[in-house]
């Protein structure tokens, strides 16, 4: 990178999951596959890429080096099963590091006794609502949106200190990423989260930040999307970022 005050921040969402594929089956009117994986596999750090998945990452990689290039100051990857495989298809030249704070928020344990059944229709519709920045589901050990905002800012901060300039790679999960947009574009506001902001299964969301402060979080810069996954590879233009202006943060409190 040529400018010594900028830095690039490249979040990767895994591809496609058993979950993710089962999910999309109940969507489709077979719901068997997402019933025994919500009753006998609720293990989720230990969900696999499907093949599907495996060959998003691989041309979520290729987009990668034809856009972006192959040089990557540091790597950063959620210790999930289903990031690290999708960290590997990527094919990028660098030593990721495995990291607890850019994991997936926890939707529960919805086999505790005592409480209502989760059913797949729910499940469904609570998906719908998973974006929203303090919904979570009402089963114990579950966080929102808002509930990641510590740890990701802890992250994201400490990283940004380490690499204050240069280019950092992390592959991570959807309501993660929506963690770092909330923090870095300041979407605090109910109904900000728009279509642009969508996730697709490897979808790349690039900052790139300016002028910035680590400590007040503070910076200057754009960003944009691409889903190299998805028909016909859609893409964002670059949009503005200034989280001086945009909107005031709320107190950032430590991990609970």
């Amino acid at each position: 990178m040529s400018d010594p005050e900028l830095v690039e921040l490249i979040l990767v969402r895994h591809g496609e999951s058993i979950r993710n594929h089962a999910t999309d089956m109940a969507r489709h009117g077979d719901p068997s596959l997402l019933k025994d994986q919500m009753l006998n596999d609720t293990d989720e750090a230990t969900w696999p890429l499907t093949e599907a998945g495996h060959h998003q990452a691989q041309a979520a990689g290729q987009w990668i080096h034809e856009n972006l290039g192959s040089h990557f100051d540091a790597a950063y990857v959620s210790p999930f099963l289903r990031t690290q495989e999708t960290a590997n298809d990527l094919g990028l030249d660098v030593d990721w590091v495995l990291d607890e704070r850019i994991r997936e928020r926890e939707w529960g344990d919805y086999l505790t006794p005592g409480y209502p059944e989760y059913t797949i229709d729910q499940y469904l519709t609570d998906l719908a609502l998973s974006a929203e920045l303090t919904w979570k589901t009402p089963y114990p050990g579950s966080e929102s949106v808002l509930d990641l905002v510590p740890r990701v800012t802890q992250f994201l901060q400490s990283v940004l200190h380490k690499t204050h300039q240069g280019r950092i790679v992390a592959v991570t999960h959807g309501g993660t990423i929506r963690a770092f947009q909330t923090i870095i574009e300041r979407l605090w506001a109910p109904g900000t989260l728009s279509a642009d902001h969508r996730l697709s299964n490897c979808c790349v969301v690039m900052y790139r930040l300016q002028r910035l402060d680590v400590d007040k979080l503070e910076w200057e810069g754009e960003v944009r999307t691409a889903h190299p996954a998805l028909p016909g590879d859609p893409e964002t233009p670059w949009q503005p970022v200034d989280s001086i202006t945009s909107g005031v943060c709320p107190p950032v409190v430590g991990p609970h």
